[in-house]
């Protein structure tokens, strides 16, 4: 069985603070009862991050992107001239790379 050392925290703390820089790391129960105040800071452009064990969840504003826009009705569709030149090319070629 592994026993978990009280240094183990510590030292993922201080590994995280020089990776990601110095920025607030708050624990899942902490952050669920700031939730609101916490969600405020990630509209703000302020980084947020919460940790659940050893893994870290950001929370960041989601942005919409632009719907895409309608193709109008038949602007996949093939046209007669298309179907004329395909069929017009002689079946004996090799296919082109």
């Amino acid at each position: 069985m592994i026993s978990k050392s009280s240094n183990i925290g510590s030292i993922d703390r201080s590994i995280i603070r020089s990776i990601i820089g110095p920025m607030e790391i708050h624990s899942l129960s902490k952050a669920k009862l700031r939730m609101g105040r916490l969600v405020e800071q990630a509209l703000q452009g302020e980084p947020v991050v919460i940790r659940k064990g050893n893994r870290l969840v950001q929370i960041t504003e989601y942005v919409v992107p632009e719907p895409i826009p309608e193709r109008p009705v038949g602007y996949f569709r093939r046209r007669a001239d298309d179907y004329r030149a395909a069929n017009a090319a002689p079946a004996n070629l090799p296919p082109q790379r």
